[in-house]
């Protein structure tokens, strides 16, 4: 192809070319040698040079770089083109005759790769035999830096290829051609390398990584919750090619699950420059049916002959789980409960435990509680009191359940033993063991149920002493004696039927003793006690003895629901006259006058008598005290009077001493 060279107007001495880079597909290397030979002997070294000043003489490279197959690098555009300054450097004036001739047996690189387009150099001189253009400029007399320039570009038809020849330049003060620039003598034979690269001129797109650094044929988004949707990613869609892209926003996802995978924006647009780069951003989306997942994008721009670039994109839809987890409050999994010994008819204490959703999609509970039930051979005995599992329960989210343990009191006496029943938590979502997985969880709740005992016990006064009868002595006719009894229930249930109305006495002296009070009401818990006072009036001489009969309405055992308590006594129609004598038995005695006793000294004992001028045994004679504003300076030290009593006509010591803490009367 021949193509008529352009003239470009240089700058200062010559026109300095420069190169724009581009992308090809191959390198491409021209060496060129130049001789140059001066007009006289005197003449400096001439040669070829990249820049206007001459710096560079020999040996210089000029890089032509890449440029597409058919497409003609404009003039002064740089890349593509090169232009080549001839020096000369002679001491007089003349016509100084350049030409460049091609390497070896490389007859057709010029023709193939390179063509003239411009220069200041003379143009349309006809070549030498051996080379390729020729040039030629005047300077007279004396001076330096004499120049003129040749642009060089490469074709538009140069085959796809890399380039390297190495160029010879002959210098010579007449006409070359004919074979007249074999050179002079005594000059040197400056060269230069020529380098460039033809590259196919196809249109190219390719998918990138998000980070724009490697080609990506495939992206997976993970692992995703049917319904659910991935993280964002974005690919990079990239210009690879040696001629701008058009129409880069056509872009499609297909394949069987094209629908599962979506392109959320781009930056695509109608064009893209060589090497230019644009992003899509896409999801993946999981579908209802569990399982992998798979589509491709391709983008396709509108270029005619170009192949659309495609990545496979693919992720797993997971099946929507609602995992009911049963856990103790502070987090731990929980599979059974034992709750603490508890009486038939009564309650545990309630024992409260957590629902966790460990599934991967939120659960639901039945809002009237029923997604919590109780199972087992003795559910009854135990109650779901509260549960918050009535609602949605996020993932990772609790709801409580609160359970309690009441045996059953359908047989109190015989209800002793372990209990066994089953809480069972399910989510109510709907679910079709696939695509859909509701989970329940169970808990093992136990407890032992103790029977039911009612124990009604008589005590003494103080209810620390059980009896089983009450002793009234010896009481005169006329008179009245009244002791007070403890009812206790020693049984670990309620005791009922304890009030005045179940309250009687029996037996053949009933009559002589009479109930005068009572703190009992109707029911007695266990360990609780209430008093019963019974008094004893005998209406005759003799022993007597009667029942205090308690008619419990639940007592404990086969031996029937009433308890009797054993009450004796004796009546008497004798006398009991004590009177106090003086230690010699004979002298009766008022009071008694102890003698001075200096500072807080102890007096002597003084000891008087107890004596029994009645016809009876004089009970109570154990009972003795002091009394007065000064009962704290005397003491009884000492005394020989029994409980059994002083028998008539007989008499028992007391010892009493002085002992003041002060002085004065006392």
């Amino acid at each position: 192809m021949t193509t008529t060279p352009s003239t470009a107007t240089p700058t200062g001495k010559g026109r300095s070319g420069s190169v724009r880079a581009r992308r090809f597909g191959l390198a491409v290397a021209a060496t060129f040698a130049f001789a140059a030979i001066a007009p006289a002997a005197s003449m400096a070294t001439d040669g070829v040079t990249t820049n206007s000043t001459g710096t560079t003489i020999n040996g210089v490279t000029f890089a032509f770089g890449s440029w597409a197959q058919g497409v003609l690098p404009s003039s002064g555009a740089g890349t593509g083109e090169q232009t080549i300054y001839f020096w000369s450097n002679g001491a007089s004036g003349g016509t100084l005759n350049l030409s460049t001739r091609r390497p070896g047996a490389d007859l057709n690189w010029n023709e193939a790769v390179w063509e003239r387009s411009g220069g200041t150099c003379t143009t349309g001189l006809t070549p030498a035999s051996g080379y390729d253009f020729r040039a030629s400029f005047s300077y007279s007399g004396n001076g330096s830096n004499r120049s003129c320039t040749v642009i060089l570009r490469i074709k538009s038809g140069a085959a796809v290829g890399a380039y390297s020849s190495s160029l010879t330049t002959a210098a010579a003060s007449g006409s070359c051609a004919g074979g007249g620039c074999a050179g002079l003598s005594g000059f040197t034979s400056p060269t230069a390398t020529m380098t460039g690269t033809v590259a196919d001129n196809a249109p190219a797109v390719a998918i990138w990584n998000s980070g724009n650094t490697a080609a990506e044929s495939s992206h997976s988004y993970g692992d995703v919750v049917a319904g659910s949707s991935s993280s964002n990613y974005t690919f990079t869609v990239k210009n690879t090619g040696n001629v701008p892209l058009t129409n880069v926003s056509t872009q499609a996802l297909s394949g069987t699950n094209a629908s599962e995978f979506s392109i959320v924006s781009t930056t695509c647009g109608a064009s893209l420059a060589v090497s230019g780069t644009c992003n899509i951003v896409t999801k993946f989306t999981a579908g209802a049916t569990a399982g992998a997942k798979a589509a491709t994008l391709t983008v396709t721009p509108g270029n005619s002959g170009v192949t659309a670039a495609t990545t496979t994109l693919s992720g797993t839809s997971l099946a929507q789980t609602y995992t009911a987890t049963a856990q103790e409050t502070g987090g731990t999994d929980l599979t059974s409960y034992s709750f603490a010994d508890t009486i038939v008819g009564n309650n545990s204490s309630t024992y409260s435990f957590n629902i966790k959703n460990t599934g991967n999609s939120t659960a639901t509970f039945a809002a009237d509680g029923s997604s919590v039930a109780l199972s087992g051979d003795n559910a009854a005995d135990y109650t779901i009191t509260a549960t918050t599992c009535k609602s949605s329960v996020a993932v990772n989210a609790t709801c409580s359940v609160t359970v309690r343990f009441n045996p059953s009191t359908s047989d109190p006496n015989a209800a002793a033993g372990a209990r066994a029943a089953t809480v069972t938590v399910t989510p109510s979502n709907s679910a079709d063991g696939t695509n859909t997985i509701a989970t329940a969880d169970t808990v093992s709740l136990s407890g032992n149920a103790v029977a039911q005992t009612r124990h009604p016990a008589f005590y003494d006064e103080a209810g620390t002493t059980a009896i089983t009868g009450q002793e009234y002595g010896q009481i005169g006719v006329g008179e009245a004696s009244p002791k007070t009894i403890t009812l206790k229930n020693d049984g670990n249930f309620t005791l009922a039927g304890t009030g005045s109305a179940n309250q009687s006495v029996s037996g053949d002296n009933a009559a002589d003793f009479t109930i005068s009070s009572t703190t009992c009401g109707t029911s007695i818990a266990p360990a609780g006690t209430c008093t019963i006072t019974v008094s004893f009036a005998p209406s005759s001489d003799g022993p007597k003895a009667a029942s205090l009969d308690i008619a419990t309405t639940d007592g404990n055992g086969t031996d029937g629901a009433t308890i009797h308590l054993s009450l004796t006594g004796s009546g008497t129609t004798a006398t009991y006259l004590p009177a106090l004598y003086e230690s010699d038995g004979t002298t009766a005695l008022s009071d008694h006058a102890f003698a001075d006793t200096v500072g807080t000294l102890q007096s002597s004992v003084y000891t008087f008598k107890l004596s029994n001028s009645g016809t009876g045994v004089l009970k109570g004679v154990t009972s003795q005290t002091i009394s007065g504003t000064d009962a704290d300076q005397f003491t009884i030290t000492g005394t020989t009077c029994l409980a059994a009593g002083v028998d008539p006509g007989t008499s028992c010591n007391v010892s009493v001493r002085f002992n003041p803490t002060s002085a004065g009367a006392k």
